[in-house]
């Protein structure tokens, strides 16, 4: 990869908006072009925990083009099964997690845990000659013909030429530059809650999910044997966000749909409520009529949410970052730059959104009569020979996108 773009860019600024993993690839990649680059984050640190993700696809060659590739698999999960029990604790099939994987997903994937993975790329930033503002973010912003006038919370003030929303599906950027969220939001009937518990349930390399209509808990052995990452998911007409409610009664509203005389699920509420680092949002995802205005662009869920449901948001935020900056880097117009990263990606992107619908159905069936679809699928392929599998495999979503070089 040539890197020869480095002097033409060493004169432009870039604030980018988020430390998560969006941000921190295009802070890495906007670097190693040249730019001068500055991340803002409202928290005082790199964001630990969160549920384990997945690297798929062009994804995986992107953190190969980013020499992380070989550090990332050292914490590899490697999920080897997946397990449907009843709340009650009857096991209704346990089979091979590639047995139930799209058949576009690829052999070489990644699996670890999201406050790793964010942990690795901040590691490989440091190296770097990027400037980190913690506790920190934008209150304003002003984009005129040479740049963005940028106020932020501790009241200083600077100009930026470009700046990049990388603050994830609540993007505070996104709102400073196009306003409310309501219309770029597209709510798909689930709320959630999810936190790291202690491994009561013995898990090993594996996931178990419970379902009843409309609510599951699902579990993942996260790689370390002790802890195991909870989510609880629930069907719900009314989308609830992280500015509506306090933890811990958004906390308790949850509990309330699993007790315990009814879900076979040890010491939950004991757990999670000694938790520190629970999360909880609507499962939504973010479709933007367009990915940048004027001087400001926005990356990974700020841009495209497709929500947990797909899968696919952290392979996604990867992608982008190194699309969106390798565009910036080769074109000597922004707007061209602009738009041909949303030109590349927009088809790639909504196809892995449209494939968080199917698998809806599988972690959170929406009733009775959807869980027995289910499981009677489940236990078919359970009964079934991996040959037999492939040989029925329909057409399915490709996790593989042509990535350019820059």
């Amino acid at each position: 990869m040539s890197n020869h773009f480095e002097s033409d860019n060493t004169n432009y600024k870039v604030l980018i908006s988020g430390a998560g993993i969006a941000g921190l690839a295009t802070a890495y990649w906007l670097d190693k072009y040249g730019f001068q680059v500055t991340v803002v984050e409202c928290a005082d640190r790199i964001r630990e925990g969160g549920y384990p993700v997945d690297i798929e696809g062009s994804a995986v060659e992107v953190t190969k083009r980013m020499s992380i590739e070989t550090t990332l698999r050292k914490s590899h999960i490697n999920t080897d099964k997946i397990t449907f029990k009843t709340p009650e604790g009857e096991t209704v099939a346990t089979l091979p997690l590639e047995w139930i994987q799209e058949s576009g997903r690829d052999e070489a994937s990644i699996e670890l845990p999201r406050g790793k993975l964010a942990n690795i790329l901040f590691e490989e930033t440091r190296k770097q000659h990027i400037h980190f503002l913690f506790a920190n973010s934008i209150r304003s912003m002003k984009a005129h013909s040479k740049g963005v006038e940028v106020m932020f919370q501790n009241g200083k003030e600077k100009v930026f030429h470009y700046v990049i929303g990388a603050d994830g599906v609540h993007s505070n950027t996104r709102y400073l530059s196009l306003g409310g969220e309501e219309e770029f939001i597209r709510y798909l009937g689930y709320n959630f809650y999810g936190s790291t518990i202690p491994n009561r349930l013995k898990l090993t390399k594996e996931a178990l999910i419970q379902s009843t209509p409309g609510r599951s808990a699902i579990f993942y052995e996260i790689g370390d044997g002790s802890s195991v990452h909870a989510l609880l998911a629930t069907k719900s007409d009314k989308a609830l966000s992280v500015e509506q409610e306090p933890r811990s009664l958004y906390q308790e509203q949850f509990l309330e749909k699993f007790p315990e005389k009814d879900w076979k699920i040890p010491d939950l509420k004991k757990d999670l409520q000694e938790s520190t680092e629970g999360y909880y949002d609507m499962v939504a995802q973010v479709h933007l009529p367009a990915w940048s205005k004027n001087r400001i662009a926005f990356v990974g869920d700020a841009a495209f949410a497709p929500s947990f449901l797909s899968g696919q948001g952290t392979s996604l935020a990867l992608i982008g970052a190194y699309v969106l900056a390798g565009e910036l880097a080769t074109k000597n117009d922004f707007t061209a730059a602009f738009s041909e990263y949303e030109t590349k990606l927009r088809s790639f992107v909504e196809e892995q959104q449209n494939s968080a619908y199917e698998s809806a159905a599988i972690l959170i069936p929406a009733t009775k009569e959807d869980i027995d679809k289910r499981d009677y699928l489940l236990t078919a392929l359970q009964s079934a020979s991996k040959q037999e599998i492939s040989k029925g495999e329909p057409e399915n979503i490709s996790y593989a996108f042509d990535l350019p070089e820059y």
